[in-house]
């Protein structure tokens, strides 16, 4: 069994500009904007390298997410969509909300930010699925 399979660069790259595409409408102030700077004290508009991150970030997730999709065989946009999910639960949540909790920040932060890696998980899966 091959560890890393040959993937869909165009996919990833397809995948990663949906996060910010998401990311533009989550973090506006129609849906969530005002609530995440209540929280936080700054829009994700003000942290420009953040942004820079978050661009490579979404890349490195996008190629992980293809890599893990490919070896479970995934191939259409409910079951890319489920290990989107799975991986959410088991590597995001699990670790945000503990440290949400440590670091005494309002459940909010958590609900908002957790929730904006989950719909991006989602939909990443599905797209790098039906790729």
């Amino acid at each position: 069994m091959e560890i890393f399979i040959t993937v869909n660069w165009i996919a990833i790259v397809i995948a990663a500009v949906a996060r910010f595409v998401v990311g533009a409408m989550w973090y506006s102030p129609m849906v969530f904007g005002k609530q995440w700077k209540e929280t936080v004290g700054s829009s994700p508009s003000e942290v420009p390298e953040a942004i820079a991150v978050q661009a490579v970030g979404s890349l490195v997730m996008a190629y992980v997410l293809a890599q893990i999709i490919g070896h479970i065989g995934a191939t259409d946009l409910w079951t890319g969509a489920v290990v989107g999910l799975m991986m959410w639960l088991g590597f995001v949540a699990s670790i945000m909300l503990p440290g949400v909790m440590f670091e005494k920040r309002p459940m909010n932060f958590f609900f908002i930010y957790s929730g904006y890696q989950l719909v991006t998980m989602l939909v990443m899966g599905a797209i790098i699925a039906v790729w």
